[in-house]
């Protein structure tokens, strides 16, 4: 559940795309601080294929001597917004939860912490898995959360009951064929880009703490975040909304 991103993040622990894109035992465990939570989600595309949570091109797999192309900036989600993105997706603890472009892991580590939920997030960038890897270590929930090193184009989603992304709309139509595979029940959550061609069940605007890239003063200025849920199976938009 982080911003992974807006382009192409895993999923509370996002990014955003140049223009201007989940989740965690314990009922009384802290959320995760801003502070401890490096950098958020990048963009799944970015990170996983381009655009972590907001969508973007592909990209194949970091290598060791060369540095994966991404389509946008590592952009964190607020931990305020993670916290409502589980709210929303509802997550229990038998859920298993995936984050595409999951950035530093903070909605999964979340996730786990709060509703002891199994978490799964997938990055591009090697230096971003890494460090959603440390994260994971560092509030003690690896036996719940696995973080990889992948295209998110390239993962099957039929066993998640959770997905995250903060991706851009046109990264999330590349997603719609694995999305459409997820089973009934299911449920999407995206920050900021909505599904192209897709109803959603719900839109929540919710006023929460300004999101950008790493460094960003999430104890300052506040803005309105759009939160997007649906739930598999998808339902396609009327035509004559698209066409707005």
């Amino acid at each position: 559940m982080n911003k992974n991103r807006l382009a192409s993040r895993g999923a509370t622990c996002c990014w955003i795309v140049p223009a201007v894109a989940v989740v965690a035992a314990c009922a009384g465990a802290k959320p995760l601080p801003a502070s401890d939570a490096a950098p958020a989600k990048a963009d799944a595309t970015l990170r996983a294929a381009p655009v972590s949570a907001a969508a973007t091109p592909s990209v194949a797999s970091a290598s060791a001597d060369r540095k994966p192309a991404f389509d946008v900036p590592y952009w964190p989600t607020p931990q305020p917004v993670v916290e409502k993105i589980l709210e929303l997706a509802e997550v229990k603890s038998t859920d298993v939860v995936y984050d595409l472009g999951c950035g530093d892991a903070r909605s999964l580590v979340t996730a786990a912490q709060r509703y002891g939920a199994t978490g799964f997030g997938v990055d591009i960038d090697v230096r971003i898995v890494n460090l959603a890897r440390e994260n994971v270590r560092r509030h003690g929930v690896e036996h719940l959360v696995q973080i990889k090193l992948g295209d998110m184009f390239s993962l099957d989603l039929s066993k998640a009951d959770v997905v995250f992304v903060y991706l851009l709309d046109r990264t999330l139509e590349r997603l719609r064929p694995q999305l459409e595979k997820m089973r009934p029940g299911a449920r999407i959550i995206a920050h900021e880009y909505p599904l192209p061609g897709v109803k959603p069940n719900k839109t929540v605007r919710f006023l929460g703490p300004l999101d950008g890239p790493p460094g960003t003063d999430e104890g300052g200025s506040q803005k309105t975040h759009l939160l997007y849920l649906w739930k598999s199976p998808l339902r396609a938009q009327p035509k004559a909304a698209r066409s707005r």
